[in-house]
């Protein structure tokens, strides 16, 4: 029998790895599947930092397996992703980055942080949840709760990582294939999606019509399928 490939799954902002339930429930069978909660979320009481997440993700890799893993990665999740490749290359046998955030303006992550600074956090995990418009609506509890046991302290810190995050001048040492996607409606996150596709060597992107930001929850069975597809098409 063949080895499973591992598939290591990294959620967005404020959610945990519950994010990520629909895709274990199909995917689990045909794949080792790790969802770690990144600091700061979930379980996890750490203090977000972009380095503390790339080597608690790494942390996980290694005490799980050996091998080469596909690191896919939604929103912040998809940025601490790409700080795992390169932290950490010879680990990876691929990036599916969706709703990656390298190019956005600093004003909008400014903006961002002053919401959540002022506004109360049950409002923002309800209005979060609103936008997003999971699929499944235990989904849509599910993330509230998450957003709400993260804080306001976890978002702030999140943001501020991306505000000085330098990942994008070190694009080109990323040498895995790389699957860069985006959905069509996230107007934000557009050009984000070009500089990826366009600064990692190797590098594919797909717009992923009629979508949102976080579309792998609002269009969970064309998540997976891409996931499956992508891993086939790069195997470990």
């Amino acid at each position: 029998m063949s080895r499973k490939s591992t598939l290591v799954l990294l959620h967005a902002m404020g959610s945990s790895h519950a994010m990520w339930d629909a895709q274990v429930a199909e995917l689990a069978g045909e794949y080792d599947i790790l969802t770690p909660d990144l600091p700061g979320h979930g379980l996890n009481k750490t203090r977000f930092t972009m380095d503390t997440a790339a080597e608690q993700v790494l942390s996980v890799i290694r005490t799980n397996t050996s091998g080469r893993v596909h690191v896919i990665g939604a929103s912040l999740g998809a940025s601490v992703a790409l700080h795992v490749a390169l932290a950490a290359p010879a680990r990876v046998a691929g990036l599916l980055l969706s709703g990656a955030m390298v190019d956005v303006p600093r004003w909008t992550i400014r903006t961002q942080r002053l919401v959540t600074r002022l506004a109360p956090v049950q409002g923002l995990a309800v209005a979060s949840a609103r936008a997003v418009n999971p699929a499944r609506p235990g989904d849509r509890d599910a993330l509230i709760t998450d957003i709400i046991r993260a804080g306001k302290r976890t978002q702030l810190d999140a943001l501020r990582a991306l505000v000085k995050d330098d990942v994008r001048r070190r694009l080109g040492r990323i040498t895995v294939p790389s699957l860069v996607c985006c959905g069509d409606r996230d107007r934000v996150n557009l050009p984000s999606m070009e500089v990826l596709a366009a600064e990692i060597p190797h590098a594919t992107k797909r717009l992923i019509p009629d979508a949102d930001h976080l579309w792998n929850l609002q269009r969970p069975e064309d998540c997976t399928k891409l996931i499956r597809e992508f891993v086939t098409e790069h195997p470990s």
